[in-house]
């Protein structure tokens, strides 16, 4: 089975006319699917430009994922910007004396942005989200939901209501990792429950979330887990995707789930263009259910030499693929007769 090649969308949500072109170009490259961020005002900013870009992939042949961003700050998104909830309800923020930095993100300012968060244990988040989970799938009915690098997998809230909760045997991060998964879970499942096929997925980033893949794919609902194989943002060669890779892949489907990986086709040195072409082999290579790219993503370079290579680096993979199936086809022959 070929692995399902995944964009995520970066253009407007109010012209039609771009969208069209920008989905056509999309399938061209062997797209099957296309990832949007909403935001906590989108579907009250743009009531009817939103479902109408998502109905204009759909007519493209395209999947249609949708990713919540920056809700309650516990999730990534295209912009860095404060959560509404967040801002109303400061009471709600993580009582937290960590800033290791666990949490940043790459090219992003202000290191105390990612510890103003919202505890997931705060009862009003918490139906504040299944409001707007349930808003987002009823008024765009997506194919997938997608949650972003949950932000406060390695960051413990000391709040009342935390304390409260946490067992007598556990320290405070094991509780933490606990309350996560719970609200990783409700969110999931809450999404089957609109749409019995609904595709469910998660990505982490950063070492600290890769060594929490195992207990993060043990969701009942969530059906695909990834990391990022960001190579140049990490400040790895090449090398360290040759052993990444891999170790992702098997790590996740050992835990019986579908595996995601994205591809660091953004925020490129004209020095890492071979790279990236190779970077694509090698993720290629470990078969991925999911190859997610960046659609013309920030501060490369040569964004539209980046995107020629993303591109090309598609094209082998789906190549190698056909290739590969044609050969066992061949073999089932000879041996049949």
């Amino acid at each position: 089975m070929n692995s399902e090649i995944v964009f995520f969308y970066t253009e407007s949500l109010t012209n039609p006319t771009r969208a069209r072109e920008v989905f056509a170009s999309m399938r061209a490259m062997g797209a099957d699917a296309v990832v949007f961020n909403v935001y906590e005002q989108d579907l009250s900013r743009w009531a009817k430009d939103f479902p109408r870009v998502q109905g204009l992939a759909g007519d493209a042949g395209l999947r249609r994922y949708v990713s919540p961003g920056r809700h309650g700050g516990v999730f990534s998104g295209a912009l860095v910007v404060p959560s509404l909830y967040s801002y109303v309800h400061p009471e709600s923020l993580i009582v937290s004396e960590a800033s290791n930095g666990a949490t940043t993100e790459a090219q992003s300012p202000m290191q105390g942005f990612w510890t103003r968060m919202t505890c997931v244990n705060d009862p009003g988040f918490r139906r504040y989200m299944r409001e707007q989970l349930g808003e987002i799938l009823a008024k765009l009915n997506p194919d997938g939901l997608l949650l972003d690098e949950p932000k406060g997998l390695t960051l413990a809230c000391g709040c009342e209501r935390c304390r409260s909760l946490r067992k007598s045997d556990e320290t405070p991060q094991q509780a933490n990792i606990r309350y996560q998964l719970d609200f990783l879970g409700e969110m999931c499942a809450q999404a089957k429950s609109h749409r019995g096929d609904l595709r469910t997925m998660l990505v982490v980033g950063g070492l600290d979330h890769e060594n929490l893949l195992t207990e993060l794919a043990k969701l009942p609902a969530l059906d695909i887990a990834g990391a990022s194989g960001y190579f140049v943002a990490r400040s790895h060669g090449i090398d360290w995707l040759r052993t990444w890779a891999p170790q992702v892949v098997q790590r996740v489907r050992s835990a019986g789930k579908r595996v995601q990986i994205w591809m660091n086709n953004w925020g490129l040195p004209v020095s890492e263009h071979d790279n990236l072409l190779e970077a694509y082999r090698i993720v290629g290579d470990t078969r991925p259910d999911q190859i997610c790219n960046f659609w013309y993503w920030r501060n490369s370079d040569d964004p539209e030499r980046v995107m020629q290579i993303t591109a090309e680096g598609l094209r082998a993979i789906r190549q190698s693929k056909g290739k590969e199936e044609n050969n066992h086809e061949a073999t089932k022959s000879r041996s049949g007769r």
